[in-house]
């Protein structure tokens, strides 16, 4: 398929939810915004097919020839996302299982057993119905599949294929002992059918955790590989008919239930719904931003739905203030966004959505502030194509793991306090308070590409990770981490030598154990002669060619490292032992950056991101604040959006971006 020249703009769209009458005027009120993109088809199975033997596409059909007539382009879903009522009275296998084996009856969405086989049947053939007949209208840009997936299953379906799955890995029953340490407990198995699925009944504890960690996480691994597989058979099915059209599903970066590392390898193109809280920081909406670019190695993505307005689910469901849903908007695309969707062009009348925001409200009529400012973004964003496709170069990067992710929330101890996502967002935040450029990377990323790489919590240690942070030492490259990581192999048995066990040698030093602090407990922290405070979790830190950064204040421990660095031919590695409050974060990183080379500068309450092409150079200036802020740029050239030259010291109004392309 050819590069797209303009930057999409729409989204979901619902006319089975009203007569056909009013479609004319939606198609009006659509285009006058500057809608250029419609999404179809999310949740209909149960209009498309009424019952097994039955299938109707005369209301599809108008939908998409109504998209056509309007010069709408189309992003196509494959409707299977909510199971019809049907299918779970005649099938009830097909519904999930919770933890404690019920299965759901009906209703909801996401609802259906990943290995049931009643389901693949029944999902293959209406994708193969909708494939044929919609395959080559010029409209469609996109294939949709699903939406949203996230979520587990407990039954019996999923318990045998568990244990085929088991029988992949591992080969024999004994190698699967011997990984989870199996003879805790008296776990031993003889059978890989004695396996059960880490539910309430049966392995799971209270909380989420589980008596064999490597199993849980073995369960999670699976459980993420099945759902993919439900992906990957509706894009095969898709591709007997269409083998160009891009192929995608919506993504949810803050869900934990999938690998999407692993499921961006099998997409065209990452997809994601940004729905942050009232109180969700403007750096951790660009930390998810920077993760959905990270998992499919850097490419721009697609924001695939936002809220033009409010939202539905949260205890507090706040209006989004004038101007704020334009520039989270521009910060989308300033982390590699390439297309700006919503959730949803019309509000729904009914249903649990019927609070959710939307470009034609419930009064239906253009004056009402949502609709003037999606009209106002969608005629900016016809000046901006230029930008489609361009880099988010960085020096800098985050190292993300989902792996370890799930096997810090399986363990039982050292602290309910630990929160991985949590604590790479703060990491993160600490680089984007410094207006670093950033990009989050992944163990099989290229570490050649950066100067400074922060992989916080990075728990799960495998064999070949130390040659690799060795490799990039080697060529200067500083390294940083965290308690807590180096210390576990890929079935969460702990590395035995003390901790941060495969990495001892290159941090330099060995602990043997790690205090835990109470909720608001406080260490003082001597770093770099300023005092901060350390939080969570303390490691009692013995170096051994590593010095001190920091040290310790308070306790019996007053005096030791708390953090440290360890040279490694022209490289650093610096191991830090707790959880370091922001100042301390802050000191941290200045001085890695003044380390690595990398420009750091802090502008309160403004963004400044870079995106790059050989069209130019990007900047985007994003004030996330309510008020009116100054910032000192250094650089100057022309603010896309305005036509203004910019240069020196400017003022932003609240919430306002400026996109300047450089000069030269």
């Amino acid at each position: 398929m050819e590069p797209l020249k303009q930057i999409l703009y729409g989204g979901d769209y619902n006319p089975e939810q009203w007569p056909r009458e009013t479609w004319e005027e939606d198609m009006r009120m659509l285009k006058n915004a500057h809608i250029n993109t419609l999404t179809l088809n999310v949740f209909s199975w149960a209009l498309l097919q009424p019952d097994e033997d039955t299938f109707d596409f005369s209301l599809l059909d108008d939908i998409m020839d109504l998209a056509a007539a309007s010069d709408m382009h189309v992003i196509l879903a494959t409707a299977t996302a909510a199971v019809p009522p049907w299918i779970s009275a005649k099938y009830p296998e097909v519904m999930r299982a919770d933890k404690r084996g019920v299965r759901k009856r009906g209703g909801g969405r996401q609802n259906h057993c990943p290995t049931s086989a009643d389901f693949r049947r029944l999902q293959l053939r209406l994708v193969e119905e909708i494939a044929r007949r919609y395959s080559g209208r010029p409209e469609i840009l996109y294939w949709h599949i699903s939406n949203e997936y996230s979520g587990r299953c407990y039954c019996q379906s999923c318990e045998q294929a568990f244990h085929n799955w088991l029988r992949t890995k591992y080969k024999t029953v004994q190698a699967m002992n011997e990984a989870w340490n199996a003879a805790f407990w008296s776990h031993t198995y003889h059978d890989f059918d004695e396996v059960p699925v880490p539910g309430r009944l049966s392995d799971g504890m209270q909380g989420g955790k589980a008596v064999l960690p490597g199993l849980s996480l073995d369960y999670q691994r699976f459980m993420s590989d099945a759902l993919l597989e439900n992906f990957k058979a509706e894009r095969d099915v898709i591709r007997k008919y269409d083998l160009h059209t891009p192929v995608t599903t919506n993504l949810m970066a803050g869900c934990g239930d999938l690998d999407y590392r692993k499921w961006a390898r099998e997409m065209d193109v990452v997809s994601w719904d940004n729905y942050p809280a009232r109180d969700t920081p403007a750096s951790t909406i660009a930390f998810w931003h920077d993760l959905m670019r990270g998992i499919k190695d850097q490419k721009p993505f697609i924001l695939m739905e936002q809220s033009p307005n409010q939202q539905n689910w949260m205890p507090y469901n706040y209006v989004k203030r004038p101007g704020q849903m334009k520039e989270m908007s521009y910060q989308t695309m300033a982390h590699g966004g390439d297309d700006i969707l919503f959730f949803q062009m019309k509000q729904s009348r009914s249903g649990c959505e019927k609070f959710h925001g939307a470009v034609i409200t419930h009064r239906g009529k253009e004056d009402s502030r949502a609709y003037q400012e999606v009209r106002s973004l969608g005629r900016e964003l016809e000046r901006l194509s230029c930008i489609r496709g361009a880099e988010t170069p960085a020096r800098a990067a985050l190292l993300f793991d989902y792996e370890s992710w799930w096997a810090i929330n399986g363990n039982v101890g050292p602290s309910v306090l630990v929160g991985y996502p949590e604590e790479t967002a703060r990491w993160y935040k600490a680089m984007f308070d410094l207006q670093l450029d950033v990009d989050v990377i992944f163990w099989d990323s290229d570490f050649s590409r950066y100067d400074l790489i922060v992989a916080p919590l990075a728990y799960i240690a495998r064999d070949d990770s130390v040659d690799k942070i060795r490799d990039f030492m080697e060529k200067g490259g500083i390294f940083v981490t965290t308690v807590l990581s180096g210390m576990a192999d890929e079935t969460d048995r702990i590395h035995l030598g003390g901790y941060p066990g495969l990495w001892r040698d290159l941090a330099g030093l060995w602990i043997d154990e790690t205090d835990a602090l109470e909720k608001g407990e406080k260490i003082p922290i001597s770093l770099f002669n300023q005092e901060v405070q350390g939080s969570v979790l303390c490691d009692l830190i013995h170096p051994e060619t590593a010095t001190a950064l920091g040290v310790y204040e308070k306790e019996f421990y007053a005096g030791t490292p708390a953090v440290t660095q360890n040279r490694t031919g022209k490289g650093r590695f610096i191991y830090c032992g707790t959880f370091l409050d922001e100042s301390g974060m802050e000191l941290l990183m200045r001085w890695l950056c003044r380390k690595a080379g990398i420009e750091a500068k802090a502008y309160a309450g403004v963004e400044k991101k870079t995106r790059v092409s050989d069209k130019g150079r990007f900047h985007f200036v994003m004030n996330q604040r309510r008020e009116a802020t100054p910032v000192d740029l250094s650089f100057e050239g022309t603010d896309l959006i305005t036509g203004r030259h910019i240069s020196g010291m400017v003022m932003l109004d609240p919430y306002q971006t400026m996109i300047i392309r450089e000069n030269g």
